[in-house]
C-alpha cells in the first residue's frame, strides 16, 4: 500500500512540475503565429508585424502557396498588436489583423486560415504568464 501511494505522489509531482516547466517555455518563447493559406492564390513575401506606438518588429513568414502554411515565434516589447502583410499577384499589399492587443510577457498561439481577401478564421489562446 505504502508503494502505491508513493507512486501517486510522485507522479503527481512529475505532472505539476512538467505543467510548470511548459509554462515557463510558452513565456519564454512568446506567441506561436500560425498561418494556412485556405484561398486559391498565392500569397507571397509574408511578415508577421507586432506595431505598436514606439515600435514595429517583422518576422518573416515566407511565400505561402495555396495550402501552404506557416508558423512564426513573436514577442512584443512594449504595448502592440499583431498582423499580417502579404504581396497579392497584382502586386499590392494585404494587411490582415491578427490579434489587437499583447505586452511583453504575453505567451500563447495564434493560428488563422488566410486568403487574397482577408482572414476567414482567427482562433487564438493568449494569456499574460
Amino acid at each position: 500500500m505504502r508503494l502505491i501511494i508513493k507512486l501517486a505522489v510522485l507522479a503527481t509531482v512529475s505532472l505539476v512540475v512538467g505543467l510548470v516547466l511548459h509554462r515557463c517555455y510558452r513565456h519564454l518563447r512568446g506567441i506561436e503565429v500560425c498561418l494556412e493559406n485556405v484561398g486559391s492564390q498565392p500569397l507571397r513575401s509574408g511578415q508577421v508585424a507586432v506595431r505598436s506606438s514606439i515600435s514595429t518588429r517583422t518576422f518573416p513568414v515566407g511565400d505561402l502557396t495555396p495550402a501552404a502554411s506557416a508558423c512564426v515565434w513573436v514577442e512584443a516589447d512594449n504595448e502592440a498588436h499583431v498582423d499580417v502583410t502579404f504581396t497579392l499577384p497584382s502586386g499590392a499589399l494585404k494587411v490582415i489583423p491578427l490579434h489587437g492587443y499583447i505586452e511583453p510577457g504575453y505567451s500563447g498561439w495564434i493560428s488563422a486560415e488566410v486568403t487574397s481577401e482577408g482572414a476567414r478564421s482567427i482562433k487564438q489562446d493568449i494569456d499574460f504568464f
